[in-house]
This record gives structure tokens, sequence and C-alpha cells, in this order.
């Protein structure tokens, strides 16, 4: 699914990784550019129906922060704020967002 993801946007790059106990592949970008103008857009457009959909937007805040970014070196607040996101990332159940969805 990976492969066909990567062929269907332009870019990305799909690496198998088989252990004796898993096996995986990774995703992975050669341009930080390439998630503003290509994986945004599409997971954008074709929205999560799972728990996955609040870690997307959690992504999307950490893409703010790094494309905002004025320089090469991060402040302690933006080192922080993408710190604060990544912990609270893939945490998600589906009953979580059934809560969520529940509130508003």
């Amino acid at each position: 699914m990976l492969e066909r993801i990567a062929t269907y946007l332009g870019c990305g790059a799909v690496k198998s990784i088989n252990t004796p106990t898993f096996n995986t592949c990774d995703y992975k970008l050669a341009k930080f550019e390439m998630i503003d103008s290509k994986i945004l857009p599409f997971f954008r457009k074709y929205s999560l129906q799972s728990a996955k959909k609040l870690d997307f937007q959690s992504f999307i805040d950490a893409s703010d922060i790094i494309i905002n970014k004025q320089n090469r070196q991060w402040t302690p607040e933006q080192f922080y704020a993408i710190k604060n996101i990544q912990s609270i990332m893939n945490k998600y159940t589906k009953e979580s967002l059934d809560l969520k969805n529940n509130d508003n």
C-alpha cells in the first residue's frame, strides 16, 4: 500500500524492514517540502476515518511549527512544542476518538 501511495503522490521511498518478530515498512521523504506540498493536501482531501485522524491533526500542528521556523536554529519554545506534540501522538484509540466526537 505504501508503494502505491508513493507512486500516486510522486514522492517518497518505501523500505521494508523484516525482523524475526515483525515485518514493517518505512515511508521516507527526501525533502520536508514534500510534506507541505503533497502529503498534507492528500490527507486533507481524503480524511482518515480512524483514531489516526487525531494523530494527523497533531502532525499538521508540528508541520506548521517547522514550516514557520525562521532559521535553522530551534527556539526553546519550538523545541518543546514539537516534543509536546510528539508525546501525545500514537496514543489515541477508537474509544477516545468516539468520546471526542461525542463532545462536539
